[in-house]
């Protein structure tokens, strides 16, 4: 009786190499989707930072400005500051209906505790003053402000040139990210003076 030796073949060099080469393939589409996964991640992460950095500047801003009085708005630099809030409102011009946009502008109220507040538009940063203290960066280094715009409707508690309620738009314009990866965005708001004798 003949009997047959059966030998167990294992994978030709070919196979070995053509399922290697399959394997590799997969795993460099595999490694690319996901570090475009942590890229998209990482610029989103950034993207957040930099809208909740800016939100809570224009919440501070509308919160300041809801219960403050006597606004006004216009371009240049806000340096000029007066002696007292008597004389910035006695200052005022009749026509405070305004908008600034763009480089340089400034919108200047007085707050709830009878304090001259002013916010201003400089060098791809919001900045805030109290009276004729010194400037404060109001946003972070990492928010680029392209441009911002004051709208100001109605003359505040100024009878009887206006008699509409002041309302203040305020439009923020903001780049996030660096090196080639920026992402634009938007933010605005209008606020309305929370006050009975408008």
């Amino acid at each position: 009786m003949k009997r047959e030796i059966q030998t167990n073949k294992g994978f030709t060099l070919i196979e070995l190499l053509t399922a290697v080469s399959i394997f590799l393939v997969v795993m460099t589409i595999s490694l690319g989707s996901v570090l475009g996964v942590f890229d998209v991640n990482r610029k989103s992460r950034v993207l957040k930072n930099a809208m909740t950095n800016v939100n809570v500047v224009l919440e501070s801003m509308s919160k300041e400005l809801r219960y403050g009085r006597y606004y006004h708005c216009d371009s240049g630099t806000g340096n000029s500051v007066p002696s007292s809030v008597a004389v910035h409102i006695a200052s005022m011009d009749a026509d405070w209906n305004c908008t600034v946009t763009g480089g340089t502008g400034f919108i200047r109220f007085v707050s709830s505790d009878n304090q001259l507040i002013t916010y201003r538009f400089n060098a791809q940063r919001i900045e805030r003053r109290v009276g004729s203290s010194t400037w404060l960066r109001a946003t972070s280094q990492e928010v680029s402000i392209s441009s911002v715009t004051f709208q100001v409707r109605g003359e505040t508690n100024i009878p009887p040139n206006d008699t509409r309620q002041p309302k203040v738009l305020i439009k923020i314009r903001a780049t996030a990210g660096t090196g080639g990866e920026e992402t634009d965005f938007t933010l605005q708001t209008i606020v309305s003076q929370r006050s009975s004798s408008y």
